[in-house]
């Protein structure tokens, strides 16, 4: 019995076996460069072809290839013995079958082949009997699923993890924030989880409301301080006003003198007045000079403590900034993080597709 494992009809092309050792080159088809499947010898110049080769010629009307002479061939029965005792590998040898004997039995062989592959009735990949169930029910790409998040969207396998599970509304997904939540959150409570559960995101929550209340009572400040600077300028003004007064009037009476010596008596009714005039603006002058030092002195320990206190707003909020920053970067990182898992995926995806590409192609050569 003889048996070719290419998977044709075996009136196409000789046998492509598993040969233990070399085979002689006679026995190589000089047409398909197979072994010679039911030889024949031809008359003009005795090479041996493949039945189903040599068949091509004398249907074409071809000229033998070796001698180009007119093709008339007999069957070499020789030859075919020859053939069949040559010592082969199972062709199951790739799934793990170490079975070898001769080329004439292998036909026999492999209808018991307990490694003999199935081929799956979804993909089309050949794999082992004894792992071709488990292969439809659980790892092939192309088996019927249904989500098992959602419930709602059943397809292939491949559809549902590359289509409807980036869009699944029940998918679980980590935190974005990278929180320290071990479990991960269906895609529609991803938002309650970041108002009320997300630690990282409460923090950043309650930075922002201390950020926006400091900003707040630092324009109350600046308010203040503005408010604070008016009353002194109108202050200083008043003051101002009153210097001058008092001047005005020193320089009046400097510049009035008695005319005549005999209005004595007549004037000195007026020079006692003069003189308790010119006492009273004293005193008026020596307590303005003294509440002007005094409020000299407040303004001045009013704009310290101004001073003071601005300096520390700006302190707290350069905290702030420093701390929103650390944030902004924690969440840069996170960001980057994702993006080479993303990248990692879709490498390891594409690595599984090339692999069940090369296993379709190479399982029925095998």
């Amino acid at each position: 019995m003889t048996y070719s494992n290419t998977g044709t009809d075996e009136d196409t092309y000789g046998f492509d076996c598993k040969f233990v050792e070399e085979p002689p080159a006679k026995f190589i088809c000089p047409i398909c460069a197979m072994i010679l499947r039911d030889p024949h010898q031809t008359q003009c110049c005795g090479a041996h072809y493949c039945n189903c080769c040599i068949q091509q010629l004398v249907k074409k009307a071809t000229p033998c290839p070796e001698c180009r002479g007119f093709v008339q061939s007999f069957r070499d029965v020789s030859v075919t013995q020859n053939i069949n005792a040559l010592q082969v590998k199972c062709s199951n040898s790739y799934w793990g079958c170490d079975w070898t004997g001769e080329l004439g039995q292998l036909g026999e062989h492999l209808v018991k082949c307990e490694q003999k592959p199935a081929k799956c009735a979804s993909c089309g990949l050949f794999v082992p009997k004894d792992i071709c169930r488990d292969h439809e029910t659980v790892h092939c790409p192309k088996r019927t699923y249904t989500c098992t998040y959602c419930s709602n969207y059943t397809a292939s396998y491949e559809t549902v993890s590359r289509k409807h599970w980036p869009v699944c509304t029940k998918y679980p997904i980590e935190c974005p924030n990278g929180c320290s939540s071990s479990v991960k959150i269906a895609r529609d409570q991803l938002m309650r989880h970041l108002k009320e559960d997300c630690q990282i995101q409460l923090k950043i929550k309650r930075l922002s409301d201390t950020i926006e209340s400091l900003e707040i009572m630092l324009e109350q400040k600046e308010q203040r301080i503005e408010e604070l600077e008016a009353e002194i300028q109108g202050s200083e003004r008043q003051n101002s006003e009153k210097m001058k007064k008092s001047r005005s009037l020193f320089r009046r009476r400097g510049s009035s003198r008695p005319s005549e010596e005999a209005g004595k008596d007549a004037g000195s009714d007026e020079s006692s007045s003069r003189s308790r005039v010119s006492s009273d603006d004293a005193r008026g002058l020596v307590e303005s000079a003294g509440k002007e030092r005094n409020l000299e002195l407040e303004v001045k320990v009013l704009k310290q403590c101004i001073a003071e206190k601005v300096s520390e707003m700006e302190q707290l909020r350069l905290r702030n900034v420093e701390q929103c920053t650390s944030m902004a970067q924690m969440e840069e990182d996170f960001t980057a993080q994702l993006k080479a898992m993303k990248s990692l995926c879709k490498r390891l995806s594409d690595e599984k597709e090339e692999l069940q590409e090369k296993l379709v192609s190479e399982g029925p050569a095998a």
